[in-house]
């Protein structure tokens, strides 16, 4: 199998994350890259969108879960956008996502990278 990559970077978002109640008061802007690894070859024969993973519809997805929730913690969320990932995407294998806040003055960003695979989460594989 093939481990080709699709990303997504600086996707914009408006998020209810902090460790206070009044840093979850208002949506603060966020950004997030993932990258997934996935068999492109199927779409490379058939140059069809529904044999590989729509960019489109996976960054959709992650604004449409980080923008109707609240968490505490950015690795939360982090953790809860990768779990959707492999639920709706069954050809990703393996998922790196990062998320950036920008609530320091002195600093450009902060946050957290993940990367989980699919085996190590326990999420079922597309079917061969």
């Amino acid at each position: 199998m093939n481990q080709d990559t699709i990303y997504i970077e600086g996707l914009r978002l408006m998020v209810r994350v902090g460790c206070t109640a009044e840093e979850r008061a208002h949506p603060q802007r966020m950004t997030a890259g993932v990258r997934v690894t996935t068999d492109v070859s199927t779409a490379v024969r058939s140059d069809k969108l529904d044999d590989t993973v729509c960019y489109g519809k996976l960054a959709d997805s992650l604004v449409r879960h980080a923008e109707n929730g609240s968490w505490n913690l950015v690795e939360t969320l982090g953790d809860e956008l990768i779990q959707l990932i492999f639920e709706q995407f069954p050809p990703v294998q393996r998922v790196e996502l990062d998320l950036r806040k920008f609530v320091i003055p002195r600093a450009d960003a902060v946050g957290v990278s993940m990367a989980r695979s699919r085996s190590a989460c326990g999420a079922r594989s597309a079917p061969a």
